[in-house]
């Protein structure tokens, strides 16, 4: 909950961990269109968008976000398709997308 993290525990143990670094701040947002905006506002190579899906206009922002970001250009990976695409980063490091 709330990206909340032991770094001690990542470290000792040589977990991944893999933690978003666009917040949508969809509780805040009034219209799935204010959401998509921010999100495409703040995407970058290797971001990890947090995506709620108990709120209904986070799920509608999210079908905006992928046409409008598909349409500029840009693909969707998982995070083992983007680890393998950056020769595979250590572990024991907390990650915040990997746009490193």
């Amino acid at each position: 909950p709330f990206g909340k993290v032991s770094e001690e525990i990542v470290t000792e143990k040589e977990y991944y961990y893999i933690n978003w670094c666009v917040d949508p701040y969809d509780w805040l947002a009034e219209t799935p269109e204010e959401i998509a905006k921010h999100i495409c506002d703040n995407a970058r190579s290797g971001a990890i968008v947090l995506m709620h899906d108990l709120y209904r206009i986070s799920c509608d922002a999210a079908a905006l976000v992928i046409d409008e970001l598909k349409n500029d250009g840009w693909r969707f990976v998982t995070v083992s398709e983007m680890f393998d695409l950056k020769n595979n980063p250590p572990s024991g490091e907390i990650y915040y997308g990997l746009g490193y």
